[in-house]
């Protein structure tokens, strides 16, 4: 989400905690936008994603700020992959998230080793799967790092099997997950529930999914007309 606008509507909505864009303008302007959204929705849990989008100097500035608006965390605070930096970072008491910088066992090991970050966001579709997105979550997990869950904005079957990675995750580690992107897109191919307020993965085996009727088209026969 950008503005905090959205994020009052998403709360009225059922949602509990939102995930807010921030690094794309100053930092005056982030912090007063989330201290906007703190006045206009107090009781909604906020997390920030900078996307690697401010300096050291900046990022400081943001953290310091940040600290006293009650923001449980901001993912990729600084432009590339600066360990040092990070560590740093933590001292501000902000809990930090690595994204981009989470995508193998070796980023993991790294951070970990570095001891950069307080936890990472895993997403399967740019993991490489379900299995080794939860390889990397135990191993976060194993390291006293937290571990988020969330989509590439995937379609259902994407969103299915990110579920089914946040159900099998050591749950003690386990953050409130981003689950709930399909209201994202403008059609999908199976009927899946909204994530809100927490859900569990379907009973049985395999994702759950019910193809919806109408996303694809009637199938045609060997003389048919072509419309």
């Amino acid at each position: 989400m950008r503005t905090a606008e959205e994020a009052v509507a998403a709360q009225a909505d059922g949602v509990a905690m939102v995930k807010l864009k921030v690094a794309v303008e100053s930092v005056s302007r982030d912090l007063a936008r989330v201290a906007a959204l703190r006045a206009l929705a107090p009781g909604l849990r906020l997390r920030l994603d900078a996307n690697r989008g401010w300096t050291m100097e900046e990022a400081r500035q943001a953290l310091t700020g940040l600290a006293a608006l009650g923001v449980e965390s901001v993912e990729e605070p600084l432009i590339g992959s600066d360990l040092a930096g990070l560590r740093a970072l933590r001292a501000l008491g902000v809990p930090l998230l690595a994204d981009e910088s989470a995508r193998d066992e070796d980023d993991v090991a790294r951070l970990i080793d570095a001891e950069a970050v307080d936890g990472v966001v895993l997403k399967p579709m740019f993991i490489g799967g379900l299995e080794r997105s939860l390889t990397l979550a135990e191993r976060a997990a194993a390291a006293g790092l937290s571990v988020v869950v969330t989509t590439a904005l995937d379609a259902a079957i994407g969103r299915a099997g990110a579920l089914h990675v946040a159900a099998a995750c050591p749950q003690a580690a386990l953050w409130p997950c981003g689950l709930d992107t399909g209201g994202l897109l403008e059609r999908d191919l199976f009927v899946s529930a909204r994530v809100i307020g927490g859900t569990i993965s379907p009973r049985g085996p395999g994702l759950g999914l019910v193809p919806l009727a109408t996303a694809c088209p009637a199938p045609r026969h060997a003389g048919s007309p072509t419309p």
